[in-house]
């Protein structure tokens, strides 16, 4: 993860399954980036996003020996489950999961848990969670311990924890 000074972003690579680099992503971190007309998040270089899982080259061994794989929205709740030493997660870079996507995950024979903003609906998970063969999971906080916009891994260990303890099962 490095900074860009000139656009004030927070950039990390993205790789493909193999390893390879493909392109950096960028988010803002202007406070007001919607007023100013600056895009949240940039792509250095266009590529199709719908071929790729985040974290996927990364977390690849730990993913393999792991019962579960962790699907988040974004990038940022990959890179911060690391840093909480959970490393079985990529991310779809989007709230929809790609045929290709799904493909990929479905490949793998694992447990799902999807792990998506709060603002999320049910609707939209039930959508994503249907795309996935196997068994398939669902963290919503109904604690009340997120923000609107907030991510499970937003809030730190305790709160991801609390939320993937009481994941729920999508009963099909």
């Amino acid at each position: 993860v490095r900074y860009d000074v000139l656009g004030n972003r927070v950039v990390f690579p993205i790789r493909d399954f193999e390893g390879n680099l493909i392109t950096f992503k960028g988010r803002t971190l202007e406070e007001d980036y919607t007023e100013k007309g600056i895009a949240k998040y940039l792509y250095y270089h266009n590529f199709d996003g719908r071929y790729f899982l985040f974290g996927y080259y990364e977390n690849y061994f730990d993913i393999i020996d792991s019962e579960y794989l962790i699907i988040t929205e974004s990038e940022k709740g990959v890179l911060q489950l690391r840093t909480m030493g959970i490393y079985n997660a990529v991310a779809t870079s989007k709230k929809r999961i790609s045929e290709e996507q799904a493909q990929e995950i479905n490949d793998l024979g694992k447990k799902i848990v999807l792990a998506y903003d709060n603002d999320v609906t049910m609707g939209e998970i039930k959508m994503e969670l249907s795309k996935l063969n196997g068994e398939v999971y669902y963290i919503k906080d109904t604690f009340g311990l997120l923000g609107k916009k907030d991510s499970p891994s937003d809030k730190g260990y305790e709160v991801w924890n609390k939320l993937y303890q009481n994941k729920f099962k999508l009963e099909r």
